[in-house]
C-alpha cells in the first residue's frame, strides 16, 4: 500500500511539540493530499500510517520537520482515518485526522456538465439492485435536484432553500426564497448560490445558512460557478456573470435567444446555446468561436479531453471546446443533457438511452423504454448509468443500466418523474421527484 512520497528538508525554528497537518483535510479516494509534519527528530526517518497501516517513510530534515505528498488508495470508503506519524529513533508521534468524501458541488457533478462521479467506489454494478431507501424527504410543490457538500444536502424545497445532514437528513437550516426553486444549488467554497421563482439569486453562506447577497436575476436554469463568478441564464435571453463574493454584476449579455439549460465551462469559456452552439470569454463575456449553425442544439457535455458533445434535433455533434472545430457529426434524436465518460457519451433520446463511441460517433448500444421518455440527465458513476423516466401515465421510474453493454441491472417505480437526474456521491444515491419527493438510497 505504499504510495507516492516526496522529502523535504524543512526550514524555520525548531519545534517544541510534534505537529502533524493534512491539506487538504477532506478528499475524494484516489486524489492526493500533504502531510506536513514539525517537532520530530533532526535527519531520522518518520514512518506515516492510515488506520494503522504503514503507507510511507519520511526523512526529516536538521530541524525536524518533513513534507510528503500521498494518495488516498482508490478503494478507500467514504469515512474519517487518522494519519499518524512515529519517529523511529524518537519515537516522537503526531496524528490527524483526514476525512474521505467527495462532493457533488453542481448540477451533473462538474461545471463541464460531464455528468461523471470518477470517485465512487461504494455503489457499483455488484449491489445497485439492493438500493433501499435511508432516508426521504415530502414538502409542498416541487423541489430542486440535490447537491451534496462536506456532509450536507442542498436542494430547494418547493419555495424553500434547506440543509440538511446527508447521513439521516436531519434539517441544520432553511429559508423561504418566495418563489418556487426547481434548478439546482451550486456550492462553491462556504457558498451555496440559487435562484427560484422569485426572479432572485441569493448566495447563502453553507455552514449557517446566513444571507450573504441577492441579486435581481429571474431564473430557472442550472447555475455555473468559477472563477470566482457566477453565470446565469435568464428568461429575458441575457446572460449575467456576477461575483461570488458580492454578487454584483460583472458584465451581460442580450441574445437574439438564449438556452434555458444553463452553460457549461471549459477551462476560461463557458459554452452555452444562443442561437448557435457559442463560447465566451468568463471575464468579459466577448465571442471566442460559435458554429455556423441554426439548429436548436442541447446543453453541452464536455469530456475530460475538452470535447463537447451536443445535440441537434436530429444529430449529435462532437466540437472542440478550445477552438470550436467540428470533430464529427452522427444521427441522432433529441435529447437535452448527457454523460461522458471513458470513452462513450450517453444520451437520454426520448425513448431511447444510446450510448456512443466518443472516437467516431458511432452507436455502441440502445436501451429502449416502449411506454417512457427517458429524463433529462443521464449520470454515471463506477461502472453503472443512472437515468430517470417519465412514462405515458405521469409516473416514474430509476434505471440503471451496465455501460459496457445497456443492460438493465435495477427499474426501481418512483410513482413520479424524476426532475433532471439522480445524484451518486459516497455510497448513496438521491433523487427528487416532480411529486415534491427528495429520496436517499442505498444499497443494502
Amino acid at each position: 500500500m505504499l504510495l507516492l512520497l516526496l522529502c523535504h528538508t524543512a526550514t524555520g525554528v525548531a519545534a517544541t511539540a510534534t505537529r502533524l497537518s493534512l491539506n487538504p483535510g477532506e478528499t475524494p479516494p484516489g486524489t492526493f493530499y500533504r502531510v506536513t509534519g514539525s517537532g520530530f527528530g533532526a535527519s531520522e526517518i518518520v514512518r506515516i500510517t492510515l488506520r494503522s497501516t504503514p503507507i510511507a517513510s519520511v526523512a526529516t530534515g536538521k530541524l525536524g520537520g518533513f513534507t510528503a505528498r500521498l494518495q488516498v488508495p482508490a478503494s478507500t470508503l467514504p469515512g474519517g482515518y487518522r494519519v499518524s506519524a512515529v519517529g523511529r529513533r524518537t519515537g516522537r508521534t503526531a496524528s490527524a485526522l483526514l476525512i474521505v468524501r467527495t462532493s457533488w458541488n453542481t448540477f451533473q457533478f462538474a461545471i463541464a456538465r460531464s455528468g461523471w462521479n470518477p470517485y465512487e467506489n461504494v455503489l457499483s454494478s455488484a449491489n445497485v439492485a439492493t438500493l433501499g431507501v435511508v432516508w426521504g424527504k415530502q414538502y409542498g410543490g416541487e423541489g430542486s435536484p440535490p447537491v451534496v457538500s462536506k456532509g450536507r444536502v442542498y436542494n430547494g424545497e418547493g419555495g424553500n432553500i434547506a440543509a440538511r445532514a446527508a447521513s439521516d437528513g436531519h434539517l441544520l437550516w432553511m429559508h423561504n426564497t418566495g418563489g418556487l426553486v426547481q434548478a439546482p444549488p451550486t456550492v462553491s467554497g462556504n457558498s451555496v448560490v440559487v435562484g427560484g421563482g422569485s426572479g432572485i439569486i441569493r448566495a447563502y453562506r453553507a455552514d449557517t445558512g446566513a444571507l450573504i447577497w441577492a441579486h435581481n436575476v429571474s431564473s430557472e436554469a442550472p447555475l455555473a460557478v468559477a472563477n470566482g463568478r457566477v453565470f446565469v441564464t435568464s428568461a429575458n435571453n441575457r446572460l449575467y456573470a456576477l461575483s461570488l463574493t458580492t454578487g454584483g454584476l460583472l458584465w451581460s449579455r442580450v441574445f437574439p435567444s438564449l438556452s434555458q439549460d444553463g452553460p457549461a465551462v471549459w477551462r476560461d469559456k463557458l459554452l452555452l446555446y444562443a442561437g448557435t452552439p457559442l463560447a465566451l470569454d468568463q471575464a468579459t463575456g466577448k465571442t471566442d468561436w460559435q458554429l455556423d449553425s441554426t439548429g436548436y442544439f442541447s446543453a453541452p457535455t464536455i469530456a475530460p479531453d475538452g470535447t463537447a458533445y451536443w445535440e441537434e434535433g436530429h444529430e449529435l455533434w462532437a466540437i472542440n471546446a478550445d477552438t470550436g472545430a467540428v470533430l464529427w457529426h452522427v444521427p441522432s434524436a433529441t435529447a437535452e443533457h448527457g454523460a461522458v465518460a471513458n470513452g462513450v457519451v450517453y444520451m437520454a433520446e426520448g425513448w431511447n438511452l444510446v450510448a456512443y463511441s466518443t472516437s467516431d460517433g458511432h452507436q455502441l448500444w440502445s436501451v429502449p423504454e416502449d411506454d417512457a421518455l427517458f429524463g433529462e440527465a443521464p449520470i454515471i458513476a463506477n461502472g453503472v448509468v443512472y437515468v430517470g423516466t417519465w412514462p405515458q401515465d405521469g409516473t416514474g421510474s430509476l434505471i440503471a443500466v451496465d455501460p459496457a453493454t445497456g443492460a438493465v441491472l435495477l427499474d426501481m417505480p418512483l410513482g413520479s418523474p424524476v426532475m433532471y437526474g439522480p445524484v451518486v456521491v459516497n455510497g448513496r444515491l438521491l433523487v427528487t421527484t416532480y411529486d415534491g419527493k427528495l429520496r436517499v438510497l442505498a444499497p443494502s
